[in-house]
């Protein structure tokens, strides 16, 4: 349970300000969402498998661009590196 006081001195909008991180951070609304409709087991495993395979996914990417230099982008969308097919 998140509990804030006001410190001396302190304005309310303040504390309130701290009041909201806290419950951010502890993910108090968003268990509240999650556990505002039922889902069935076979929706949680599905999107349990989806959190695994685009982790999976994402640590494979970055292990496969460690070695290369990234190329640079300006605001007209084209690479410059070492690809110069434009």
């Amino acid at each position: 349970m998140v509990e804030v006081r006001v410190r001396e001195g302190e304005n309310l909008e303040d504390a309130l300000k701290r009041f909201k991180r806290e419950v951010e951070r502890e993910g108090i609304l968003r268990d509240a969402r999650e556990k505002m409709y039922h889902k069935p087991d076979s929706v949680l495993r599905k999107e349990k498998n989806a959190y695994i395979k685009r982790r999976l996914e994402l640590r494979k990417k970055r292990r496969d661009n460690k070695g290369a230099v990234p190329q640079r982008t300006f605001k007209t969308g084209r690479s410059f590196g070492a690809n110069k097919s434009y």
